[in-house]
């Protein structure tokens, strides 16, 4: 049964989209798994306000379920299409490879740990939650406006990376994507990382999530200097008096 409530999910929110799957490894091996959803508005309803209902009745429904319950939902209505962002967060690499989706999507997929070294790999992708079964001699896939257009997958890590297999990276964020489209050759995703600490990305995340802390006491930091400097000032000015 949670095989089908997720499966269900998926092919609810991810028809007729782009998906952009992010997993964030953290310096203490925890996880973040992250969907973004950019689905075109005409799929979803005619008005923004219908929109809003259908999502919102989608969202509670699924909140409902069990294997929803760590999960949340939000999403951002734009002009042409809506992104919706479903997280979850782990507190180690085991149970983020227990993910529906990473076992669902992934025939092979497995985390050795060498010493100071960790290795990642999802092999054999099955894109048959999206598309369904296909054989060899159906030939490309024709896709229509309700098909998944591609899934990107983009792994985020705060330690140093040895080796890795993606043509589109960034050192600077320490950021490693494969893209996924049903009519290419499907790449294998194979991540090798230290356990030397990234400490720019590590106080960057940091920042980030705490804005919510940050914010606030920076506003009073700028406004205590300027109270303090506005005092000397007055008193500088009473003593030339």
């Amino acid at each position: 049964m949670k095989k089908l409530y997720m499966l269900l999910f998926i092919i609810l929110f991810v028809t007729g989209c782009t998906l952009s799957y992010d997993v964030k490894i953290y310096d203490d091996e925890s996880v973040s798994e992250v969907f973004r959803l950019e689905i075109n508005n005409n799929l979803l309803g005619k008005d923004k306000k219908e929109i809003i209902v259908n999502l919102e009745k989608e969202i509670e429904e699924y909140k409902q379920h069990d294997l929803f319950k760590d999960y949340t939902f939000s999403y951002k209505i734009d002009k042409q299409s809506t992104n919706v962002i479903v997280e979850k967060d782990y507190l180690n690499l085991a149970s983020f490879y227990e993910s529906y989706f990473i076992k669902r999507v992934f025939v092979d997929s497995n985390f050795i740990k060498n010493k100071n070294l960790m290795s990642l790999n999802f092999k054999n992708y099955d894109d048959s939650i999206f598309y369904g079964y296909r054989t060899e001699s159906e030939g490309e896939l024709v896709l229509t406006d309700e098909d998944v257009k591609e899934v990107t997958f983009n792994f985020y890590f705060e330690r140093k990376i040895l080796e890795h297999n993606s043509v589109n990276f960034n050192e600077k964020e320490n950021k490693y994507s494969w893209l996924y489209n049903p009519n290419q050759e499907y790449p294998n995703i194979e991540i090798v990382y230290t356990a030397d600490k990234r400490y720019d990305i590590i106080i960057k995340n940091l920042i980030l999530k705490n804005l919510s802390v940050f914010i606030p006491l920076l506003i009073v930091l700028i406004t205590s200097i300027f109270l303090i400097v506005k005092i000397i000032f007055k008193i500088k000015g009473n003593k030339r008096i």
